[in-house]
């Protein structure tokens, strides 16, 4: 895929997306059925992993630079921001 189309992809289905990995009520759209069959699969995975790492990430960060590599929504980075974090630059296709 072309770096247009996948900024096309993205553009058209990241909140989606978005909606199906963390599966909210008042996200701005509609889960697909993909995005409900990977919510069901998956569960409460991307919670768990994501509340490991702030908890061990967090006595670390104050006023320095992070890079979140694969930050998909920026959920995270946002949160480790939040945190104290200095900077933070979130990475992914």
């Amino acid at each position: 895929m072309n770096d247009n189309k996948m900024a096309e992809y993205w553009k058209a289905n990241s909140l989606r997306w978005e909606a199906g990995a963390y599966f909210e009520d008042n996200m701005p759209v509609k889960r697909g059925l993909l995005e409900s069959l990977s919510h069901y699969v998956r569960g409460r995975s991307v919670y768990t992993r994501m509340e490991k790492a702030y908890t061990l990430l967090k006595p670390y960060i104050q006023n320095k630079h992070v890079l979140d590599v694969g930050c998909a929504s920026g959920r995270f980075a946002k949160r480790l921001v939040d945190a104290g974090a200095g900077h933070v630059t979130g990475v992914d296709i």
